[in-house]
């Protein structure tokens, strides 16, 4: 259990997940899902799919622009203090 928890806490790991949010981010963009959403702030027509699309654009953005960079930032931090603990 001790080596999943390692693994999963590791900079490589979150710095993987970064890169798969702003994948995600790219590919919503991509789609054009970003036009739905002005879904949310009411001044469109929904149709089908276009509030998910709106939501999950609009999470993914925030996942790609503020949570992505953090965890960019954390595995930085957590790989240099590994270093002068002496640490992997």
């Amino acid at each position: 259990m001790r080596r999943v928890w390692d693994a999963l806490l590791s900079a490589r790991a979150w710095c993987v997940v970064a890169a798969l949010l702003v994948v995600a981010w790219a590919m919503a963009h991509g789609l054009g899902w970003r036009d739905d959403t002005r879904i949310i702030s009411g001044t469109g027509v929904p149709s089908g799919g276009a509030v998910l699309r709106g939501v999950a654009s609009a999470a993914s953005y925030f996942a790609g622009v503020v949570v992505a960079p953090i965890l960019v930032i954390a595995a930085g931090l957590r790989a240099a203090g590994s270093r002068i603990a002496g640490g992997r």
